[in-house]
């Protein structure tokens, strides 16, 4: 599955917002934000709690969409157009 992400302020996360935390990394959902002064805590699931300041920028992930691999195969009971 390929992956479209935009970046998007802390301050404008949401609960159950898909972000991303490093490029080599998987889509993390958001389970929690509390406001700290300028910063937020974001709790991430299967990860811990991170601090990020209101204005710097993360990976949220926008949509994504699948590569068909085996475009030629035909499954059961199927048959060629």
């Amino acid at each position: 599955m390929d992956n479209s992400c935009f970046r998007i302020r802390a301050s404008e996360l949401a609960t159950n917002d898909m972000i991303l935390l490093d490029r080599n990394d998987e889509f993390r959902t958001v389970l929690d934000l509390k406001k700290e002064g300028d910063n937020f805590k974001v709790a991430i699931e299967r990860y811990r709690a991170i601090n990020i300041h209101k204005d710097n920028f993360i990976l949220k992930l926008h949509g994504g969409w699948y590569h068909n691999k085996e475009k030629s195969r035909v499954g059961k009971g199927e048959s060629h157009p």
